[in-house]
């Protein structure tokens, strides 16, 4: 009896824990229902739509995206929020919206017009005996300032009926004559929490009720956006709604990045192929509003005669006139007697038409297949070094970099010199860096048996050869390419 009042026992309480067990398990159901992701541009918006009654919808952030009380989500801001879905007081759904620039609209909306309300007053003037009716614009927004506001509303006033004559003609149907009117309500600095009555203006002075009126269109000037409803189509546009005062800004290979870490000016220019080079190639302009801009170079202060370092001047202008500028250094070479020799190089391992990773790797086979490695040579001036290579076909890894810099150089690809960094006991290297199908690779054409070295990402680089070899300061120089070729 005694056993089996302890089944008994055992038996109801591992029915009590499965109980227990299942409850929890239907509870974290309802309160860890499944994220939906949805994606919104700033300004646009996304509508949750779902079958329960009494729901709720509450934004992590209305900073960035704002859930007003019809399930209408708005992105006011790059970045992600969360929106979680109540109804009688449980989480029905879950959504991740992540709000994503649009390119040339301005970056933020401080507030939304889900986030505006307005309330309409009556007033009874004793003077005149109407009833006037006002209206107040409250800004609910978390943050943001409304800078100014405008509603636009119609409707058609009479202005003449038409004599009697006129009904007896043929085809007419009405007996009055309209004109269509537009009233303007606007409202200034309204801070976040905060309210302000509207200023009426328009064609004429209306004091009647809105809701007789049809609604046109809403601007609001919030931060820098220019927040626009069209009531006819039930859209919304985004526009700047500040002056433009900013010049766009010139990136890539300018001022201080238009030389390596090293001090090695990246652009290298001979004057017999100056008007084969595109000397905006590693420079573009970017402007916040209109997007990509032109950059024109000016080359006016370089003296082709002469051989040295120089300036190119890069400008760029947006729409609105806003100019920017920036400078980079460049070489100036004269061809010699290394450059004759590579071009006729050239001549016999390349073809006209070919792509410029294909010459590299011809470039590539033909000096690993007509130079021997010494351990040590005089790192004299690479141009010197690279003509010394043609009459001995021997060099270590300085000349194997000075020869392939100046055949790329005169196949009309551009590369620089890249260093080794740390160098334990003092053990140099050097290759090149070749700019191939619009990304840095690395370049090395000193042997090495049995491994490849020609046009390499990083990550091919370092695994293939671990260790110190190919350490270097990456900062020094242009941000590598990932894609392999």
């Amino acid at each position: 009896m005694k056993k089996m009042m302890n089944s008994m026992v055992k038996m109801f309480l591992y029915i009590s824990i499965v109980y227990v067990l299942l409850g929890i398990a239907g509870e974290s159901q309802d309160v860890f229902a499944k994220t939906k992701v949805k994606h919104v541009k700033i300004g646009e918006q996304v509508k949750i739509k779902n079958d329960f009654d009494d729901v709720r919808y509450r934004s992590s952030d209305e900073t960035v995206a704002y859930a007003d009380k019809n399930g209408v989500i708005t992105g006011k801001k790059e970045g992600t929020a969360s929106v979680t879905v109540r109804s009688e007081g449980e989480i029905i759904e879950k959504y991740t919206i992540n709000v994503e620039r649009k390119e040339k609209k301005p970056s933020r909306i401080p507030v939304t017009f889900s986030e505006i309300s307005m309330q309409e007053v009556q007033e009874y003037d004793a003077i005149t005996g109407n009833v006037i009716f006002k209206n107040i614009i409250t800004n609910d927004a978390e943050i943001g300032k409304i800078r100014k506001i405008i509603y636009y509303y119609a409707y058609n006033e009479i202005i003449s009926e038409l004599p009697e004559t006129a009904l007896m003609q043929e085809n007419t149907e009405q007996n009055v004559e309209t004109v269509r009117r537009v009233v303007t309500l606007t409202a200034k600095n309204i801070p976040s929490w905060s309210s302000t009555e509207t200023e009426r203006g328009g064609d004429i002075q209306y004091n009647g009720s809105l809701s007789e009126l049809e609604l046109l269109k809403i601007e609001m000037y919030t931060g820098e956006a220019l927040y626009i409803y069209n009531a006819e189509y039930d859209e919304y546009y985004l526009r700047w709604g500040t002056n433009d005062n900013k010049p766009p800004k010139i990136t890539g290979l300018v001022k201080e990045k238009s030389y390596t870490g090293d001090g090695d000016v990246i652009r290298t220019y001979y004057s017999d192929m100056k008007n084969t080079y595109d000397f905006t190639q590693f420079v573009e302009a970017y402007d916040e509003r209109d997007g990509k801009v032109k950059v024109k170079a000016d080359t006016s202060k370089i003296n082709w005669s002469k051989e040295g370092t120089y300036k190119i001047w890069f400008t760029a202008k947006d729409k609105d006139g806003n100019k920017a500028k920036s400078w980079a250094k460049i070489k100036v070479y004269h061809p010699g007697t290394s450059e004759n020799i590579a071009d006729g190089v050239l001549k016999r391992i390349i073809s006209k038409g070919w792509s410029d990773e294909r010459k590299a790797r011809a470039i590539y086979s033909y000096i690993r297949g007509h130079m021997s490695y010494v351990n040590h040579t005089s790192h004299i001036a690479w141009p010197d070094a690279a003509l010394r290579s043609f009459r001995y076909q021997t060099g270590d890894c300085y000349t194997y970099y000075a020869v392939s810099r100046l055949l790329l150089n005169r196949a009309g690809i551009s590369n620089m010199m890249i260093k080794r960094y740390p160098t334990p006991g003092g053990r140099r290297h050097y290759w090149n860096l070749a700019y191939i199908n619009g990304g840095w690779y690395h370049f090395d054409t000193t042997p090495r048996r049995g491994v490849n070295f020609c046009l390499l990402t990083d990550s091919q680089l370092w695994n293939a050869f671990g260790g110190y070899v190919f350490k270097f300061r990456l900062s020094y120089y242009p941000e590598r390419a990932d894609k392999r070729l």
